[in-house]
């Protein structure tokens, strides 16, 4: 009986443990998806900025 509580209780530890890397896991990948989303947009900004600039040096 008392190996089983021992075992209980280690499972127990490993699954709070394992939550608590998830959480820390998923928090840094919406960081880091926050980060692709601006440099997505930097990208496509500055694309479109340089289309217009083609276009004005070219007297259109």
């Amino acid at each position: 009986m008392e190996n089983e509580e021992k075992s209980v209780k280690e499972l127990t530890e490993l699954k709070q443990s394992l939550e608590c890397k998830l959480y820390h896991q998923k928090k840094k990948n919406d960081e880091i998806e926050k980060e692709i989303i601006g440099i997505k947009k930097f990208l496509k900004t500055t694309k479109i900025g340089r289309k217009i600039g083609e276009c004005s040096s070219h007297g259109h």
